[in-house]
């Protein structure tokens, strides 16, 4: 399996998996259109590729900055249902977060110091799983939506 940057040819895919997995609820269009209408400057995309093929992305952004540090968020991590449970998030996960760290101290001369998270408790576990306990804090907020579910707010300093 292959970690790299995303290209422009990787859009189709990537909204594919990300409509498939996280929000079916939306048409491929609807996807397509509201990522595209986001302002992605500061977005660093990353894919997973088996065989030629796209099987996950995970996505940053910077979250907040505070002079030459700052603090990046894991937007999106997807992985297509057919290779959940491979360990192809956890490797997407690691080596994208390390390239996303070194292309922001690149291109911003940034320091980054965290990264932050928010999730479904449901997926907290996977989190918890790939990060050591002592590093990762976590706040949990459950019932905050009016259908009863919450999130979890990860904080991991890089």
């Amino acid at each position: 399996m292959q970690i790299r940057k995303a290209e422009q040819d990787d859009f189709d895919d990537t909204v594919s998996i990300e409509q498939k997995v996280l929000y079916p609820e939306l048409s491929i269009q609807e996807l397509e259109s509201w990522i595209e209408s986001e302002d992605n400057f500061e977005a660093t995309i990353f894919v997973a590729e088996k065989a030629g093929k796209i099987v996950g992305s995970a996505s940053y952004e910077i979250y907040e900055v505070k002079g030459s540090e700052i603090i990046i968020t894991l937007d999106t991590l997807v992985i297509d249902k057919k290779n959940q449970g491979q360990g192809v998030g956890k490797q997407l996960l690691l080596t994208s977060l390390r390239e996303a760290v070194k292309f922001y101290q690149k291109a911003g001369r940034f320091k980054v110091i965290g990264l932050f998270i928010q999730t479904d408790p449901e997926v907290a576990g996977f989190y918890e799983k790939v990060f050591p306990a002592e590093k990762l804090q976590k706040k949990d907020f459950s019932s905050v939506w009016k259908s009863g579910e919450g999130i979890i707010l990860l904080f991991v300093p890089v």
